[in-house]
């Protein structure tokens, strides 16, 4: 590979076939076979998706660091460097390349606006875009893994897991092909990712069930008041305001034990996940060896 002259030290490439049935496994296993570099090659069983792909080719990553790139080519090759370079000098977990100049449509710019406030919302992180072309730390990569779900999202998962994370702008290239997600597919990933990562509707929905309860509570009392002493205005058709009342009231009701119920099924949906109760980014021991048992240890981490 060209890029590959751009670094003294090893790299190793790592392409995963996501179930395809048309020989490019067969076709990459040939060309490799007649130069001289570093290769894993994989190919799944079925196509399962480029998250579950990247997840598959980051188990069989072992460098200090990991670059994952889509093999559209719509980012350029030769940006891996930089992107390496300025993972070292910030000390982040995780870089995120974006382009310098978005070509996107009107309607994925809004997508990912949205998403972006989103993200803000759920994880804290301001103004960082989420993009396919990322480089991270290889210890980093290997707590992603930690993260024991069918249906990964490997964005939300990065925001997740910790809040050093940047971007970089880089070139673009020229795509090989069009973008495999449509406007529904796009949909849909994007309330999955809401599902899998936040609680922030169900607690909205909870509110507003507890609002309408009070609410109802408030003019039940105000009606009874009302019916007893014919202040401010005489009701002249029994009947009519309670059944409103008992709407509102039971109807909030449900929306606030949605809510809660929803609360619990969150807490599953973590528990099924397995995710670690922490995450040891580094460790570092200093120990004293004065005497013949194997000395003593100085307390320092």
């Amino acid at each position: 590979m060209k890029f590959s002259s751009m670094y003294d030290e090893e790299l190793e490439l790592i392409i995963v076939d996501d179930g395809s049935i048309d020989g490019t496994f067969e076709v990459i296993k040939d060309y490799f076979s007649t130069i001289n570099f570093n290769l894993k090659l994989i190919q799944l069983f079925r196509n399962k998706g480029q998250a579950c792909a990247l997840i598959a080719g980051l188990e069989e990553a072992e460098g200090r660091y990991v670059v994952t790139i889509d093999d559209d080519l719509e980012y350029d090759p030769s940006e891996i460097k930089s992107m390496v370079d300025n993972i070292k000098e910030t000390k982040l977990d995780v870089v995120l390349g974006v382009p310098k100049r978005d070509k996107r449509s009107l309607v994925r710019k809004a997508g990912s606006h949205l998403q972006k406030k989103m993200n803000v919302l759920i994880f804290g992180n301001q103004n960082i875009r989420h993009s396919s072309f990322r480089v991270m730390t290889g210890s980093f990569a290997k707590t992603l893994l930690s993260y024991r779900t069918s249906n990964p999202t490997i964005g939300n998962m990065i925001f997740k897991l910790t809040r050093r994370v940047g971007n970089l702008q880089v070139k673009t290239g020229t795509s090989l092909r069009g973008s495999n997600y449509s406007f529904f597919a796009l949909v849909g990933q994007f309330l999955r990712n809401i599902q899998n990562h936040t609680v922030l509707p169900i607690n909205y929905i909870a509110s507003v069930g507890m609002v309408l309860s009070m609410l109802a509570f408030l003019v039940g009392i105000f009606i009874g008041i009302q019916y007893i002493t014919g202040f401010p205005w005489e009701i002249k058709k029994p009947g009519w305001s309670s059944i409103v009342l008992l709407i509102s009231f039971f109807s909030g009701g449900i929306l606030f034990s949605i809510g809660l119920i929803g609360q619990y099924i969150f807490q599953i949906v973590g528990e099924v996940n397995q995710l670690p109760r922490f995450n040891v980014r580094e460790k570092h021991f200093v120990s004293n060896k004065d005497d013949e048992f194997g000395g003593h240890d100085d307390g320092k981490v």
